[in-house]
């Protein structure tokens, strides 16, 4: 659903929205046009991610903990929105910290149930999705601030990579 949001949501947006530059928070920012798709896409996201860890029996606890922070944190950049980006729109500042708390929490939580599967894990082999992972969780973030023209485009590589790393844990 997210991965849809994020292909389709930039249609609904207003024309100074561009998916390269801005961030999926902005595009679901208080005041959006078509915000409600990106907000969609992440509360669905995130309660995928949150009950796929009732399924995902062979985790270790911290890849557990880590990926139910990581649904439960998009759940709360769904419910709480990012600044809006278009002028004249009053800001909401306790709902845009609110959801900079969210989305940190998706980033943590993500790394955390990487770097537990890394490291904590019982496997007799590393798993190099969770090594990817783990790397992205820390460099993106890093390189979406460095390189702000395109850190929507930064953004979305790592939520689509966070898809295909559930679909990998989830698989038989």
């Amino acid at each position: 659903m997210l991965v849809v949001a994020m292909v389709l949501g930039p249609f609904l947006s207003p024309d100074m929205l561009d998916p390269i530059r801005h961030t999926t928070s902005q595009q679901a920012g208080q005041g959006m046009p078509g915000a409600w798709a990106m907000r969609l896409g992440f509360a669905a996201f995130g309660a995928g991610a949150a009950l796929a860890m009732l399924w995902a029996r062979t985790l270790h606890g911290v890849e557990r903990a880590g990926l139910t922070l990581f649904g439960l944190g998009l759940i709360g950049a769904a419910l709480w929105s990012h600044a809006p980006l278009l002028p004249d729109v009053p800001v909401d500042h306790a709902q845009d910290l609110w959801h900079s708390v969210a989305a940190n929490a998706v980033g943590v939580g993500f790394a955390l149930a990487c770097g537990g599967r890394l490291f904590l894990s019982k496997k007799t082999r590393p798993d190099p999705m969770a090594a990817a992972g783990l790397v992205i969780s820390v460099i993106v973030p890093l390189a979406m601030v460095a390189l702000p023209d395109v850190a929507g485009l930064l953004q979305r590589g790592m939520f689509l990579f966070s898809a295909a790393y559930l679909v990998h844990l989830l698989r038989p």
